[in-house]
């Protein structure tokens, strides 16, 4: 279960930063809910606050693979 702390289970996203991928589905996951949310009337003020941190994560993330490796050659 994803709630046992012993489990070997982990939501894709969290295996995702854990492995640090430069970005995140965090659009079509997290964006869509909020999005079904409005539709149906409901705020979600936590599910907002963790889709700000996402865009914060991707976007540094993107700004990471902008830049020049230092072994690209030259």
């Amino acid at each position: 279960q994803l709630t046992d702390r012993q489990s070997r289970w982990a939501a894709s996203m969290m295996r995702d930063i854990e492995a640090g991928a430069p970005r995140l589905e965090a659009e079509h996951v997290i964006g869509d809910l909020i999005r079904r949310g409005r539709e149906a009337g409901v705020t979600a003020p936590l599910l907002r606050a963790a889709y700000a941190q996402l865009q914060i994560y991707n976007a540094r993330g993107t700004a990471r693979l902008a830049q020049p490796r230092p072994d690209a050659a030259a």
